[in-house]
C-alpha cells in the first residue's frame, strides 16, 4: 500500500510543479509583450470554422507602433495581407487616418479619424494581428488575474521546435463561466501557446473553441504563427505616416456605401454664389463663358491636401489663358483656420466656405471631389480621386478646351 501511495504522492507533485513552471513562463511572457512599443513581424494565420472542414491560410507582414491614448486600434500600423499566397492588399493605420491600399492598380483609399471613425471602428473587426504583440493587453496571453482563476489550467507539455527556434508548449484549459446561449452550450476553450525559450517572446499560439448546438458539438480552430520578427527596433518610423504613400498613387477619400456617386457628365453644374475666403465675390453669371475647375477639399483630409499643390500649379500655368479654378470647404468649420491652412500651402486660386445644401447639390461624399466645366455650364470631366493619371487627362482636357 504504501507503495502506489508514495508513487501517487510523486506523481501529484509533478503535476503541481509543471503547472507551476507554466504560470511562471506564461507571467514572464505576458510582460514580456508587454514591453514590446514597436516592431516589425510576419505572420501566417490557419483557420476553421465550425461549419466549415477546410482550413483557410491567410499571411501578414506588418509594421507597427502602440499608441497608448488612441481608442480605434491603439497602434499604428502599415501591414501587407495575403490570402492563399494571393496579394490581397496594403493597409495602413496612423492614429489620424486609415488608408487601404492596392499595389495592383496604384490607388490609396483613405478614411480620416475626424469623419469616418465609426467606420474604422467597424472595419477594425475585418483586420488580423498578432495581438500578443500589438494589443495593449497582448490578448489572448493570461496574466494574473487568469494565473489564479480555477476556471482556467495550465499544463507545460513538451518543447517543441517552431521555425526553427526552441519553444515552451504551454497550454491553457478554461472551463466557460457561461454555458448556454439561445441554444448552445460552450464546452470548453483550449488555448496554446508555444514561447520562445531564447526570448519568451511567444511565437505560435492556438485557440479551440468547442460549441454544443442541439446535439452536435463543433470545433472553431485557430493557430497565428510567426516567422521573422523585430521587436522594440523599428527603424523606418516613417512608414507609419501616409507621406509613405507613393506619389505615383491614385489617392481618393472614402466611398460610402450609401453614396449615389458624383454628378454625370453632360450634365448643368449646379450655380455657384460664394464669397471667397480672399474677399470677392463669385456669382454665376461670372462663370459664363469661362472654363471652371472646381475642386472640393478640406483641410485634414490627406488626399485633399495632397491635390492641392496640382491644383496651384495648374491655376498657375493657364489662369492667364483662362481656367478659373475655385476651391470650396464644405466641412470645416472655422474660416480662420482654412484661411491659414491655405496660405501655408501657397495656394493663390480662390478658395471659400461652403454650405451642406451645396456639397448635397454637387454630391460631395468625399473629398478630394472635382469637376472641371466647360463655357456652356456643363460638367465634361469628374473624379473623387487624384494621382498622376487623374492629373494628366484633366491637364489634357484644361489645354483642349482654352
Amino acid at each position: 500500500m504504501r507503495f502506489p501511495l508514495l508513487f501517487y504522492a510523486l506523481f501529484l507533485s509533478s503535476v503541481i510543479s509543471y503547472s507551476q513552471d507554466a504560470k511562471k513562463i506564461m507571467h514572464s511572457s505576458f510582460y514580456k509583450c508587454q514591453a514590446v512599443k514597436n516592431g516589425y513581424y510576419e505572420m501566417t494565420k490557419h483557420m476553421k470554422f465550425m461549419s466549415s472542414s477546410d482550413t483557410l491560410q491567410t499571411a501578414f507582414h506588418c509594421s507597427y507602433s502602440k499608441l497608448r491614448d488612441d481608442t480605434l486600434y491603439t497602434f499604428a500600423f502599415n501591414y501587407r495581407g495575403f490570402f492563399r499566397d494571393k496579394y490581397f492588399g496594403d493597409f495602413m493605420y496612423t492614429g489620424k487616418d486609415f488608408a487601404k491600399l492596392s499595389s495592383t492598380d496604384s490607388s490609396a483609399e483613405i478614411l480620416s479619424t475626424e469623419r469616418w471613425a465609426a467606420e474604422i471602428k467597424r472595419l477594425h473587426q475585418n483586420y488580423t494581428f498578432y495581438t500578443p504583440l500589438t494589443s495593449l493587453d497582448s490578448w489572448p496571453m493570461k496574466h494574473d488575474s487568469d494565473i489564479i482563476d480555477p476556471a482556467q489550467s495550465f499544463n507545460l507539455l513538451k518543447e517543441e521546435m517552431i521555425n526553427g527556434r526552441l519553444a515552451y508548449h504551454v497550454r491553457v484549459i478554461e472551463t466557460p463561466k457561461v454555458k448556454s446561449n439561445e441554444g448552445t452550450r460552450d464546452l470548453l476553450y483550449t488555448y496554446d501557446y508555444w514561447i520562445n525559450k531564447k526570448d519568451l517572446i511567444p511565437i505560435q499560439y492556438s485557440l479551440q473553441f468547442d460549441v454544443l448546438v442541439k446535439a452536435d458539438t463543433l470545433h472553431q480552430y485557430e493557430k497565428f504563427t510567426l516567422g521573422k520578427y523585430e521587436l522594440n527596433n523599428l527603424k523606418d518610423q516613417s512608414m507609419l505616416s501616409l507621406n509613405s504613400i507613393p506619389n505615383y498613387y491614385n489617392v481618393h477619400g472614402y466611398i460610402s456605401s450609401h453614396t449615389s456617386g458624383i454628378l454625370p457628365l453632360e450634365t448643368l453644374a449646379p450655380e455657384l454664389d460664394l464669397n471667397t475666403l480672399q474677399g470677392e465675390r463669385i456669382k454665376a453669371r461670372d462663370l459664363k463663358g469661362k472654363l471652371v475647375l472646381v475642386n472640393f477639399f478640406y483641410t485634414s483630409s490627406f488626399p485633399s491636401t495632397r491635390a492641392m499643390g496640382s491644383f496651384q500649379r495648374l491655376y498657375t500655368t493657364y489662369k492667364d489663358k483662362g481656367l478659373m479654378v475655385i476651391g470650396i470647404d464644405t466641412y470645416d468649420a472655422v474660416a480662420g483656420d482654412v484661411s491659414i491652412f491655405l496660405k501655408q500651402k501657397g495656394i493663390t486660386f480662390p478658395a471659400a466656405m461652403g454650405r451642406k445644401e451645396l456639397a448635397a447639390a454637387f454630391r460631395i461624399w468625399t473629398y478630394p471631389t472635382f469637376y472641371l466645366i466647360n463655357q456652356k455650364g456643363k460638367i465634361i470631366y469628374s473624379s473623387y480621386s487624384f494621382g498622376p493619371t487623374a492629373e494628366k487627362k484633366l491637364e489634357e482636357l484644361i489645354k483642349l478646351k482654352l
